[in-house]
């Protein structure tokens, strides 16, 4: 993650272990997350579509410059879309990013993410690329709309065993 520098990607500045946690250095997103705000102010959606094609467009360009490094974020959703003071979004959360690079073929198996938003070739552990992270946007785009991601009222394991 401290090798991307993308406007649109939070920062890293390092890590250190301290006992047993993992302790990352980042700037402090005060906006919170895009999840935060709907829980807060939006808990039925965002009904100006303006506004949820401008916190989209940004982490469409982030995603766009990962995959270009060839990277899958695989888990884009609205709490890992974070927000500064000043409205600028930042895709964050990089904890199960998978490097592609190298590989002769460019694609992951593991099933990793959130349920909700995860790709029906993840779901059902199928080889998948990039395109699974253009799935979980869609989701999270869903998400801002009706202030929750299709299936929420769905346990994990219903979802999975339901949609894969």
């Amino acid at each position: 993650m401290n090798m991307c520098q993308h406007p649109n990607i939070a920062t890293f500045h390092t890590s250190f272990v301290h006992d047993k946690y993992v302790w990352l250095v980042m700037p402090l997103y005060e906006g919170g997350s895009v999840a935060d705000i709907l829980q807060t102010s939006f808990p039925n959606g965002i009904e100006d579509e303006t506004i949820i094609a401008g916190i989209l467009k940004p982490v469409v360009m982030a995603l766009q410059y990962l995959h270009k490094q060839e990277q899958i974020h695989r888990d884009v959703k609205c709490s890992n879309l974070l927000l500064d003071t000043k409205g600028n979004v930042f895709l964050g959360d990089f904890g199960v990013c998978a490097i592609l690079k190298g590989k002769s073929r460019p694609e992951a198996e593991t099933f990793v993410g959130t349920p909700c938003w995860m790709a029906p070739e993840v779901l059902r552990m199928d080889r998948y690329s990039y395109k699974a992270d253009v799935w979980s946007l869609a989701i999270a785009a869903i998400e801002m709309a009706q202030g929750k991601p299709p299936h929420s009222d769905m346990t994990a394991m219903k979802v999975i065993s339901r949609l894969g």
